[in-house]
This record gives structure tokens, C-alpha cells and sequence, in this order.
């Protein structure tokens, strides 16, 4: 299986500089990668990097921990795409789900899909399954469902177990076959790659992507 096509070459380290950028970018064109993954500052510049290749420019919003206000994810999903952005890798609200405030929920997850929707872009929402309950993991699919996000992605790689067949097999069975899965956190190798792709991702996010090419 070529797995390059599957593969979000991801440098989300607060100290990576624009030549660490430049080098993703560089990598992911060299190898057809599906996309890198950056934080909003990046995003003109890498955008400019991009222009003339396939790779898609996917932008990290909320990140890591889904916190900040609504309105402040809508902006910045705003201004990513306004800088370049073809894909938004957005974070739900841990806090408001884990306080059962199960509309703020809902609204969030609708108007980060909305304002990615509206202009043509595609939605990666984060929801750290590791750490929800199966009634919070059922909860948040369905919220998926009704805003029509585009994938659902496991984690951010920054808390909780990461990707694992199992992690994957369950936001799998919980979703229709339209929405797509990103898997993310601790991937390493093309074994991992193989048995997620396997379980059920269609989009593999990592910072060792050049390990497995």
C-alpha cells in the first residue's frame, strides 16, 4: 500500500522557525504527502511554499486544549483560511463536555463546521476519545453528524493515548462512512500506519512521517 497519499506531515512544536516550516513543506511536496500541519502563524508562509503542489495546508484551531470561546475558533478558522488554509484541524471544548453542557457542545462543534463549510474547506475535529466516556463519545459523534464534519480525528497527540486500531474501530463503528477518521498521536511507523488504515483512518497525522516513506 502506498501510504504517502494518507500521511499529514505535522510540526506543531512551538519552537519550530519558518526554516523548519520551509523543510516540512518541502518534504511533504518531495514525497506527495496529503497535507502539512502548522499553526495559524505559518499559514501565509507556508501557503506561499505550497501554491504549485497538491499538498494540502491543514491549520490547527483551539489547540491543544479546545478552550477558548467559540466565537475566537470561528475568527480563527476565519482568518486561517483567509491566509491559505485548505483544511482546519479545530478542537472541541473538552471542558463544556466534561461540565454535560451538551449545547454549548453542539454549537461549537456547528459553528466550527460552518465556518469551515461555508467557504469551501474541510473540518478535522479533534475530540480526544481517549478521554471520553462511551455516553461522551456517542454524544460528540452524533453532534458530528448533525453539523456534517468532515473527519472526526482521534487526538491531538498532546494528552491522552494517542491512535491506536482500537481508538479508531471505536469512532469507526459510531460514524456513518461519509465522515472520515484522522488518526493522530504516537505514530511512528509504517506498522502502525498499516494497522490504523486497517481499523478504519483515512488520514494519518504524525511528525515521523519520514520515518515511514
Amino acid at each position: 500500500m502506498d501510504i504517502n497519499n494518507y500521511l499529514d506531515h505535522t510540526l506543531l512544536n512551538p519552537l519550530a522557525s519558518s526554516d523548519d516550516i520551509k523543510k516540512l513543506c518541502e518534504e511533504a511536496i518531495a514525497n506527495n504527502f496529503a497535507a502539512v500541519c502548522i499553526n495559524p502563524y505559518f499559514a501565509s508562509f507556508a501557503s506561499k511554499l505550497l501554491k504549485e503542489s497538491d499538498v494540502k495546508l491543514a491549520i490547527a484551531i483551539g489547540y491543544p486544549y479546545g478552550y477558548s470561546p467559540t466565537v475566537s475558533k470561528a475568527a480563527e478558522i476565519k482568518w486561517a483560511i483567509d491566509h491559505g488554509a485548505d483544511e482546519i484541524d479545530a478542537v472541541i471544548n473538552l471542558a463544556a463536555l466534561k461540565s454535560e453542557d451538551f449545547s454549548f457542545v453542539r454549537n461549537d462543534i456547528d459553528t466550527m463546521s460552518r465556518s469551515a463549510g461555508m467557504r469551501g474547506k474541510t473540518l478535522k475535529l479533534i475530540v480526544e476519545e481517549s478521554l471520553l466516556t462511551d455516553d461522551e463519545l456517542a454524544r460528540v459523534c452524533d453532534f458530528c453528524i448533525e453539523s456534517e464534519v468532515h473527519f472526526v480525528k482521534n487526538s491531538t497527540g498532546v494528552i491522552g493515548t494517542g491512535a491506536t486500531p482500537e481508538n479508531i474501530s471505536r469512532l469507526r463503528n459510531l460514524l456513518p462512512k461519509e465522515i472520515k477518521i484522522k488518526a493522530s498521536g504516537g505514530i511512528r511507523n509504517t506498522s502502525a500506519v498499516n494497522a490504523l488504515i486497517e481499523a478504519g483512518a483515512n488520514r494519518i497525522g504524525s511528525s515521523s512521517c519520514m520515518n515511514m516513506i
